[in-house]
């Protein structure tokens, strides 16, 4: 290379041996992506990408460092010299030399005073090392971090320094640093830094030699156990699927601004992992991690997750202030970061992601610039600009007042808030979003106003202490939208209406609609009453309540009659909801339609009978019966419709599905613990790949009496 020139782009230059580096050096001593030098602010620095060396300036070991004319980087057996803009030479010889000089008497001091405590000391042989010198040279004699001059050369740490006249010909790396000091970290740059005592919570990163990289080094695939700190190289963009997966030791990793992608558990099971270390905030800002509550445990890509403390520059970062470049924060992109305790968003910033502070258990403050266009804080919550959308809850605040004006509580708003146990929704709010108070698992009493209209999917999942829903008119409450899977009083079990506790619940004279779930896992009911006025009971309204123990309809009511304490429909042919106390149940004879969620929740039923002439079963109509241990299924039925028929049947251990059965949904029996004999009878058309959730019925034995006509796609387990 002697002789080159390269021009500083706006870009940079990256020095290194992977074949995307600007500058590329074939040599063993130089690691993938070694260093760049770019224009910061105008002016050449040198950066450190991931040599744990770090990278030689003027005889001096540094990880970033801005650069003047005639400075001078060693890179591997390289030199290159800084020249100023429109300088034609690459620096003087005297500057080189006197460079060496600096190098030599450095190294030979170390080595003199090694020397004198005795060559006895350092006799442990190595391969013959072949050299360009005159003189011959004995097999070098070295350990780690040991200088030894052999005739005319200076061996160190395995690498050999040529001397002529006392000058270094030639530019092999010196490292004179003891081997377990860990490499001093630049300065810490700008707000985003912890305000310490000490040094306990500074964080140097390690070693990236030894990666799994695929032959573009734009993937980490492996690492090796057993390093406690690894600094990924800079022009990786993606992590691996379970790159990390169970390094026990692994306590921090330097993520490069250059990753984007995170795969699939890629940090799991790394329990001493502490720290995630960036030197790039709006390059993070960016990112956008999969949410692991979407994908039943595919994701958890987040190092921030696992580790929860975010360091930047070496420094913990707490009070963070967004850079001001930042116009986008990703999904989750700091979801679970601990360390921060404060986040100060610029004026540039429109797009705020869902779940992107979710989980920092002790951020109690939103501050957010008053020329911003599209957001602002109020008494540290992050609202949209207009007030009407609560978009982000500090996880560590346990007093929570949603100012007036909110009509929406966004996706994932109070998202980690384990601290909150208490929360009054005020009068205006209309919608609760998506998992908006997921994992809040101190939550025990919510008051929901009468303005109340929706509620989305998953709201409360994982709010364990639940315990009393509030209403002050049970009117408005029937005609909530209740998404799937979001019941309000699925973990609650009590509802208050004006202050006392619901038991013989008499539907208001004026309701014509009773949406689904909107009751679901009510244990405080005993007893429903529903007037002449109501026309439609959705899906699972009623279901899982645990001590209801009757149904009544008014007589003059046309659409829905009871029948021995079962809630049907007028004619007769669909049945919608059993009591959830009932112990046994005979449906009815003429019924042909067991509805979906017809007896889910139904904790104490041992005994069903299911009549002859019920053609169609929906979608977890049977589901979480925990005591059924036998169901008769007749010939009449023809279709098990919708997910999870029988899931959650815990005590259920064997059941024959007739030939009749022309498809079966998918889950049929998922969870079904106890499970261990299926017939399949003759004639069976179809039935999805889902249909036993086989995948955890380790002890499952089928018998298939007959031929079926047309297989699936069937998974067998066991025997």
């Amino acid at each position: 290379m002697k002789g080159c020139r390269w021009s500083i782009t706006p870009e940079g230059l990256k020095i290194g041996r992977a074949e995307s580096c600007e500058i590329r050096i074939e040599e063993v001593a130089v690691e993938l992506f070694h260093c760049a030098v770019k224009l910061v602010d105008g002016k050449p620095v040198v950066q450190n990408l991931a040599s744990d060396r770090g990278v030689n300036l003027n005889g001096s070991r540094v990880f970033e460092a801005q650069l003047n004319p005639m400075d001078v980087i060693c890179v591997g057996c390289n030199w290159f010299v800084v020249a100023a803009p429109g300088d034609d030479k690459c620096g003087s010889g005297a500057r080189i030399a006197a460079v060496a000089v600096v190098l030599l008497l450095a190294v030979v001091a170390f080595g003199m005073i090694i020397w004198k405590r005795g060559r006895k000391s350092m006799d442990v042989a190595q391969p013959p090392i072949t050299t360009n010198a005159a003189t011959h040279v004995e097999a070098p004699v070295t350990t780690n971090r040991v200088v030894r001059i052999v005739g005319e050369e200076i061996v160190v740490t395995n690498r050999i320094i040529h001397v002529v006249d006392n000058v270094v010909v030639t530019n092999y790396v010196v490292e004179v640093k003891p081997a377990d000091k860990p490499p001093t970290e630049a300065e810490p740059q700008g707000d985003n830094v912890a305000k310490t005592e000490g040094d306990n919570e500074n964080v140097a990163p390690g070693a990236a030699d030894g990666l799994g990289l695929s032959d573009d080094g734009k993937t980490l695939m492996s690492v090796p156990q057993g390093i406690a700190h690894i600094v990924i190289p800079n022009g990786v963009t993606t992590i691996g699927d379970m790159a990390f997966e169970n390094h026990k030791a692994l306590e921090s990793v330097m993520i490069p601004p250059s990753v984007t992608k995170f795969g699939r558990n890629a940090f799991r099971g790394c329990n001493k992992f502490t720290g995630v270390m960036i030197n790039d905030l709006a390059a993070w800002c960016q990112l956008s991690f999969a949410f692991d509550d979407e994908g039943f445990g595919c994701a958890f890509d987040n190092p921030l997750w696992h580790a929860h403390n975010l360091y930047l520059n070496g420094a913990l970062v707490k009070d963070m202030k967004i850079p001001p470049e930042v116009t986008r924060i990703g999904n989750s992109a700091f979801r679970g970061c601990c360390s921060i305790t404060k986040v100060t968003i610029p004026k540039r910033v429109k797009e705020i992601c869902p779940g992107a502070f979710g989980d920092c258990g002790n951020l109690v403050k939103f501050e957010v610039d008053a020329a911003n266009r599209y957001y602002k804080s109020v008494d540290g919550l992050l609202l949209t600009k207009d007030g009407s959308t609560l978009v982000s809850v500090p996880g560590g605040l346990d007093n929570v007042k949603i100012p007036n004006g909110v009509l929406n509580i966004g996706d994932r708003a109070f998202a980690g808030c384990k601290k909150l146990s208490k929360l009054t929704i005020p009068d205006g709010v209309t919608n609760i979003g998506y998992r908006a108070f997921r994992d809040c698992s101190g939550l025990i009493d919510v008051q929901y106003p009468p303005s109340m209209a929706k509620i989305s999917s998953f709201a409360f999942d994982g709010c364990k202490s639940l315990a009393n829903i509030y209403i002050t008119d049970l009117t408005a409450w029937c005609r909530i939208s209740v998404a799937g899977f979001s019941a309000p009083l699925g973990n609650a079990r009590n509802l208050y209406l004006n202050g006392k506790l619901v038991n013989d619940m008499r539907i208001p004279v004026d309701v014509a609609r009773i949406e689904g779930h909107v009751f679901k896992g009510c244990a405080s009911l005993t007893r429903v009453t529903i007037p002449q006025g109501v026309e439609h009971i959705g899906e699972g309204a009623f279901a899982d309540c645990s001590n209801l123990i009757e149904f009544r309809v008014a007589g003059s009511n046309y659409h829905y009659k009871d029948d021995r304490g079962l809630l049907m429909t007028r004619d007769g042919k669909t049945l919608l909801a059993v009591p959830g106390g009932m112990p046994s149940v005979e449906i009815p004879g003429g019924t042909e339609v067991i509805a979906a969620h017809a007896l889910n929740g139904c904790r104490r039923l041992v005994d069903v009978k299911i009549p002859d002439g019920v053609t169609r079963v929906g979608g977890a109509a049977f589901a979480d019966c925990k005591e059924l241990a036998r169901v008769d299924i007749p010939n009449s039925v023809k279709i098990f419709w919708g997910w999870g028929v029988f899931s959650g049947c815990d005590k259920l251990s064997s059941i024959t599905i007739p030939g009749s059965l022309e498809r079966i949904g998918s889950g049929a029996f998922a969870w079904d613990w106890s499970l261990k004999n299926v017939v399949i009878q003759n004639g069976v058309k179809r039935y999805a790949i889902g249909l036993l959730h086989v995948v955890q019925l380790k002890a499952l034995r089928f018998r298939i009496v007959s031929r079926v006509s047309r297989f699936g796609r069937l998974q067998v387990v066991g025997n």
